[in-house]
């Protein structure tokens, strides 16, 4: 009984110890995604008075693998927030709105979405390997009905209508619910410091950090961030300097373009 004892607490010690290994095989910095479905061309649609257009969004975040988790090939990213939504944007107001909670069904969306938006109902449809569906949203009371597929492509061949998403592309990542500090808590410090040292984070990321953070700050300290690219740029050189300012180079001006 005794050996039995020891046996199992000192398998429970190794998966534990397993356990704390692969959960902290994984970058301290976060990628951010924003995935508007609005470059496929049956993915925007038009209000019939071109006032407003519906559009799918995918926004993520993930952390991704270090050290034993990142064998043999990169390894799994660990996703640390993911929303799915069908979406409405008044075009004369600048103004989305969430139609639709999506984030449980997310795959409906990454086969390329069909929408159709007329008067006040939006048609989505979605086409998987295994079955199709389609259904329709009342913009105004937000409920849900079963469309036949029959009559949803009879309406697309008539009123289908290509949105214009121009405005979209301007909104900001807060606005899809991409605030960094909420979904991966650090000091304004170290976020900053990561922008300036850092290019392999993704524009996303770094431009919620300049929306988000460096935004807010007096011109006095913007100017310095600036000063302090500038100066680690000059400590490098080759491929590495060549590298660091071709990546950082839009990071550069859009935080310039706050002064």
């Amino acid at each position: 009984m005794i050996r039995f004892y020891s046996n199992k607490k000192y398998l429970f010690a190794l998966l534990t110890g397993v356990t704390l290994l692969l959960s902290s095989c994984y970058s301290d910095h976060v990628h951010l995604k924003l995935e508007p479905h609005i470059y496929h061309p049956k993915a925007v649609y038009q209000y019939n008075d071109s006032s407003m257009v519906a559009f799918v969004s995918t926004q993520e975040a993930y952390r991704r693998a270090t050290g034993i988790s990142a064998f043999p090939d990169g390894g799994q990213v660990k996703v640390i927030y993911r929303k799915t939504g069908l979406y409405i944007y008044d075009i004369k107001n600048r103004h989305l709105s969430l139609l639709k909670d999506m984030t449980t069904l997310p795959m409906h969306f990454s086969n390329k979405p069909r929408l159709l938006f007329i008067d006040s109902l939006v048609y989505y449809i979605s086409e998987l390997k295994e079955y199709t569906e389609c259904f329709s949203i009342n913009i105004n009371s937000k409920e849900v009905n079963v469309v036949d597929i029959a009559e949803f492509n009879s309406l697309y061949e008539k009123y289908y209508k290509r949105g214009d998403f121009s405005g979209i592309k301007k909104l900001s990542l807060a606005e899809f619910g991409l605030v960094i500090q909420n979904i991966y808590p650090k000091s304004d410090e170290e976020y900053i410091d990561e922008i300036i040292y850092r290019t392999s984070d993704g524009q996303t990321t770094r431009r919620a950090v300049i929306e988000q953070i460096i935004s807010k700050l007096d011109k006095k300290e913007i100017k310095q961030i600036l000063k302090r690219m500038d100066n680690y740029s000059k400590t490098l050189e080759g491929y590495d300097k060549s590298s660091y300012d071709y990546y950082s180079k839009e990071t550069y001006e859009s935080i310039k373009e706050l002064l």
